[in-house]
C-alpha cells in the first residue's frame, strides 16, 4: 500500500508531521519511497512520520526526511536523549561545546556504506546536521512526552529565516571531498 493512502489515513499535526491511527503497521522501502515524494511536496520538503500515537506517548519514534541542504538549527533537549539511525542517504552529525566550538563531527550514512550509521546524543549537547545527499531519511527516537520549549537552540546560531547567515554557517560546516 501506497503512504499517500497512509498518510491520508494518518491524523496530521502540521503539513510536516503525522500521526498513525492504526495500532500496528509495517514499514518498507516503498514507504521511505513515498516518505521522499511527500517531502517533495511539503513547504519545507519535511516529512515526520511519528510512529509513536501523540505527543504524551513514553517513546517517540519518527521517520523523518529532510532534504539536501536543510537547515537543521543546532540545539539541545534539556531533558531527553535522542538516538539517530541513518535508513538512506549520508549527512555530518555535529556536536558543539556550550559556547559553539565543533567538538566531534561524525560522518552518518547507511547500513551498506561501511561508515557510521547510528548516533545517540544523552541530554544538553548542542547538535545538528549538515545533510550531504539529496535526501536523507532517518528513524529517531526519544523519551516523551512532547513538551514545546522543552529544547533549547544554540544563541551562536542563525535562526532559520535568517537565509544570509544560515547560508554562512551551513558554509562553514559542510566539507567538501578532498
Amino acid at each position: 500500500e501506497c503512504i499517500m493512502t497512509t498518510l491520508s489515513r494518518q491524523r496530521r499535526d502540521t503539513s510536516e508531521v503525522y500521526f498513525p491511527t492504526e495500532n500496528y503497521f509495517n514499514i518498507n522501502k516503498q514507504f521511505t519511497d513515498d516518505l521522499i515524494r511527500s517531502a517533495e511536496s511539503a513547504p519545507r520538503q519535511r516529512i515526520r512520520m511519528c510512529v509513536h500515537s501523540n505527543d504524551d506517548a513514553e517513546v517517540h519514534q519518527m521517520f523523518i526526511v529532510h532534504p539536501g541542504g536543510a537547515y537543521v538549527r543546532p540545539h539541545k533537549h534539556n531533558k531527553k536523549h535522542e538516538s539517530l539511525l541513518v535508513l538512506e542517504g549520508s549527512a555530518d552529525y555535529l556536536l558543539f561545546s556550550e559556547a559553539g566550538k565543533l567538538e566531534d563531527r561524525v560522518e552518518l550514512s547507511d547500513i551498506q556504506s561501511g561508515s557510521s550509521f547510528f548516533q545517540i546524543t544523552p541530554a544538553g549537547f548542542y547538535h545538528s546536521l549538515i545533510i550531504k545527499t539529496r535526501w536523507l531519511v532517518f528513524i529517531e527516537v526519544t523519551n516523551g512526552p512532547f513538551i514545546r520549549g522543552e529544547s533549547t537552540f544554540s544563541p551562536w546560531s542563525p535562526e532559520e529565516g535568517d537565509i544570509a547567515n544560515v547560508a554562512e554557517f551551513l558554509s562553514k560546516y559542510t566539507l567538501t571531498k578532498q
